[in-house]
């Protein structure tokens, strides 16, 4: 058999070195796609975990509205009575009854999927930088001010039950009610309390504004949820 000719075992080994190369660069896009489209799934898992956070945080906000709602109209109604000299005690003791039954929420904002993302440093997986920037947006500077705007209205709430204690009764009730009835004992006294009638005012005005606040949120929180949504669906 002849020997090869120098060309041909040059060219041979061209080929040789062609089929490593490409074989190697193969393998390398091979990875790169299996890691591509592991990202994609880690994606696609971050996202519907963050949707849940989402959903759980809308759910413990809501009830926020019906309350700051109920203790500002009450309280607005303690101070327009109190400055025109009017304040009818059964009608009081209605309102009393109605701002004791009024649960002042503790917000405490849900964000177990978000956390997990930016320790791991997977927030990153999310390809889309708009959307991406909207729920680092919503976690870190939303919820943090509605947890602070809520301290506040805690705090207000508690000064306002602290002026009112000395004026206020407890009244014999059935055992099944969740509130027990209170009424106020001097109403000429409650209503000469310039204390307790500026904490009844400044209450109805932080329950307005905290509202507003987190009718805000809320609306952040479903125009959030409806680009993760979309974002899912054209995945």
């Amino acid at each position: 058999m002849a020997a090869d000719s120098p060309s041909a075992r040059f060219l041979r080994l061209v080929l040789e070195a062609g089929a490593i190369f490409l074989g190697v660069t193969l393998g390398f896009l091979a990875d790169d796609y299996r890691d591509y489209l592991n990202d994609r799934s880690l994606e696609t898992e971050s996202l519907q975990h963050l949707l849940v956070d989402l959903e759980l945080d809308h759910d413990d906000m809501s009830p926020m509205l019906v309350q700051t709602q109920a203790l500002a109209e009450s309280t607005r109604w303690i101070s327009n009575r109190a400055a025109s000299g009017g304040l009818p005690p059964d009608s009081l003791d209605a309102v009393l009854d109605s701002i004791q039954s009024t649960s002042v929420f503790w917000y405490e904002p849900v964000a177990t999927a978000y956390s997990g993302l930016k320790s791991t440093g997977r927030i990153d997986l999310i390809r889309d930088a708009e959307l991406k920037n909207a729920i680092v947006h919503y976690f870190e500077d939303r919820q943090p001010l509605i947890v602070t705007l809520n301290k506040v209205w805690q705090e207000v709430n508690r000064l306002w039950w602290d002026q009112a204690a000395p004026h206020i009764e407890v009244l014999p009730t059935d055992i099944s009610q969740a509130y027990a009835n209170i009424g106020a004992v001097d109403v000429r006294s409650f209503a000469s309390d310039r204390r307790l009638l500026f904490y009844a005012a400044e209450l109805s005005g932080r329950s307005l504004d905290f509202q507003a606040y987190v009718a805000e949120a809320i609306a952040l929180n479903e125009g959030l949820a409806a680009e993760v949504e979309s974002h899912l669906a054209a995945r």
